[in-house]
């Protein structure tokens, strides 16, 4: 946002002339000028803020920030705003006049919006009198003030030289042990012990890995093995893995639908195939089209015996002859501890 100023800074409570009496509290103040200007238009509300420098460019501050929020402004964007630094600064040396705006005033909503800062510092020159303060012959001395109150006691000086040692007195008794100290850091780490002798051997990972692809097995509404199968003996506490894929499809007009597909197995010596978990249920293919289907499960809690592995699956009672345009089936079968 474009901003401009004009300024005119009055030093009024700098006319020092009259040295004979003391000077009112705030007697170090003086009154600030200036317009601010929004573009080319008078700003209506404006937060100022004051710095004093003892340089035009760099330096150092000599008068800490003083800040001016909503500053009153006239109808052409003038306002006058008293200042008051002490008469610290004011020795001799030359000071600058920073100075910060902001337009229009923060309203503290929100996050408060950054001053923006006049590009030049304005140097604060002193008034004639000032002048004649600083640079004129020296005024009579003035009579005696009265006596101020006494000064608080001053620190202990140095301890005087250490007289002559005496004799030495009798041992005292022994006096009651002391507490325990705190506990030391503890050292460090000794050598490594030598190898102890190797455990014995763990169990075997997997036992059996055995796969086969053969032609799939006709289609019918009762679970069937539609692959060929994978015999395998497991022991009590063996996980069983099957995986099976098949390409199946139809030439019916129409195609084919309601077929369900699950990992099997039978226990070679009870004769019924169980489906094992929920299975993919109500597959369908457009005719003339084959799609490979999949199934694959970790079997456990079988008893110790020998097993049958395999792609199972039934159909829908009017659809079995439908599967008609069937491929390859692919099991494998792995045993592991």
């Amino acid at each position: 946002m474009p901003r401009s100023l004009s300024l005119a800074a009055a030093l009024a409570a700098l006319l020092l002339a009259a040295p004979a009496f003391a000077l009112p509290p705030d007697a170090a103040a003086w009154t600030y000028q200036g317009q601010l200007q929004n573009g080319a238009a008078p700003a209506t509300s404006g937060d100022a803020r004051f710095t004093l420098f003892n340089a035009e460019v760099g330096g150092v501050i000599v008068g800490a920030p003083l800040s001016r929020p909503n500053v009153a402004l006239d109808a052409q964007g003038r306002f006058s705003s008293t200042l008051d630094f002490g008469f610290a600064p004011f020795i001799g040396d030359g000071v600058w006049l920073q100075i910060e705006l902001r337009t229009p005033t923060w309203n503290g909503l929100g996050a408060q919006p950054p001053f923006t800062l006049l590009a030049q510092r304005q140097r604060i020159r002193p008034t004639p009198y000032a002048l004649y303060a600083l640079n004129g012959p020296a005024g009579p001395q003035g009579l005696q003030g009265i006596p101020g109150p006494a000064g608080v006691t001053g620190s202990t000086g140095p301890a005087g030289p250490q007289g002559l040692q005496g004799a030495v007195g009798p041992a005292g008794n022994t006096g009651p042990a002391g507490p325990a100290g705190t506990a030391g850091t503890t050292g460090v780490a000794g050598p490594a012990g030598p190898v102890g002798p190797a455990g014995p051997q763990g169990a075997q990972g997997i036992i059996t890995a055995i796969s086969n692809n053969l032609a799939v097995r006709p289609v019918t509404a009762a679970l069937s093995f539609l692959s060929t199968t994978q015999t395998v003996t497991i022991a009590a506490g063996q996980k069983v893995l099957v995986i099976a894929n098949a390409g199946m499809g139809s030439t019916a007009p129409g195609g084919a639908n309601g077929l369900s597909l699950f990992p099997g197995y039978r226990n070679t010596s009870a004769g019924s195939i169980t489906a094992f978990g929920g299975g993919i249920i109500g597959l369908t293919v457009p005719q003339n089209q084959r799609h490979t289907f999949g199934v694959n499960s970790v079997i456990t809690g079988l008893p110790a015996g020998t097993y049958e592995f395999g792609l199972a699956g039934l159909a829908v009672s009017a659809a079995a002859a439908n599967w008609n345009g069937n491929d390859f089936a692919y099991v494998t079968v792995i045993v592991i501890n």
